[in-house]
This record gives structure tokens, C-alpha cells and sequence, in this order.
């Protein structure tokens, strides 16, 4: 099943072998939809947090919408 969570940092995006870079899709503060298996889980400062390349964020939520 699918999880969500709250973008708390972003990258700069991918630098293409053109040069161009790509900017993410998702920003800071967006609550976003994400594959169950997706991202590598890491603890900073004791807290849990998960490193999630932007290709596999599968949508950003808007409002207070709530997904199940």
C-alpha cells in the first residue's frame, strides 16, 4: 500500500548528461504519496526520516486530503 509523507528538504534536482538541470517535482512542505518499498530509511538527531528520489514520489496531496 501506498504511504505519505511531508517533504522536510529538497535537492537541487538532476544535472542531465546535457548539462540541463531538472528541477524536482515536489518542494518543501508538500505532503506526498509514495511507494511502500520507495526511499532509503535513515535516523538524524534520533528522529526517523526516509531519502526518497523524486521519481518515486507517485503524487503530491493537496489540502487536507486524506489517502487510504
Amino acid at each position: 500500500a501506498p504511504k505519505t509523507g511531508v517533504v522536510i528538504e529538497a535537492g537541487p534536482g538532476k544535472e542531465l548528461p546535457s548539462g540541463t538541470v531538472v528541477v524536482p517535482y515536489s518542494k518543501v512542505g508538500d505532503k506526498i504519496l509514495f511507494s511502500e518499498y520507495a526511499g532509503t530509511k535513515v535516523k538524524v538527531g534520533g528522529v526517523d526520516h526516509l531519502i526518497i528520489d523524486d521519481g518515486d514520489v507517485l503524487a503530491i496531496i493537496e489540502g487536507d486530503n486524506e489517502v487510504e
